[in-house]
C-alpha cells in the first residue's frame, strides 16, 4: 500500500504508518521474525531497530542479546542455533 500510495503520502504519516506497522509486528522482547509466521532472527530484528532508530523512535536493543553466543564470543542468526 505505502509503495503504491507512496507519491501522495506526506512523509511525517509514512513515517508513522512504518512506525506502528514494526511497533504492532514487534515481540514482546523487541524482537522481529521477517513476518508472523516465521521464528524471530537477528537480521529481522537488526533491520526494525534500525528502522525505527532512522525514525527517531526510542528503541531497546536488549532482545539483541538473545541472539548473542558468549561461547563463540558472536552473534547468531536464530536464538536456538546450534554451536
Amino acid at each position: 500500500l505505502l509503495q503504491a500510495l507512496q507519491n501522495k503520502i506526506p512523509g511525517n504519516i509514512k513515517q508513522k504508518i512504518i512506525s506502528d506497522i514494526l511497533e504492532q509486528r514487534r515481540k514482546p522482547d523487541w524482537i522481529w521474525g521477517y513476518n508472523e509466521s516465521v521464528i524471530a532472527d537477528a537480521d529481522d530484528t537488526t533491520y526494525a531497530l534500525l528502522t525505527l532508530l532512522m525514525l527517531g523512535e526510542k528503541i531497546n536493543t536488549s532482545g539483541l542479546q538473545e541472539f548473542y553466543d558468549s561461547h563463540h564470543k558472536a552473534y547468531k542468526s536464530f536464538r536456538n542455533q546450534l554451536s
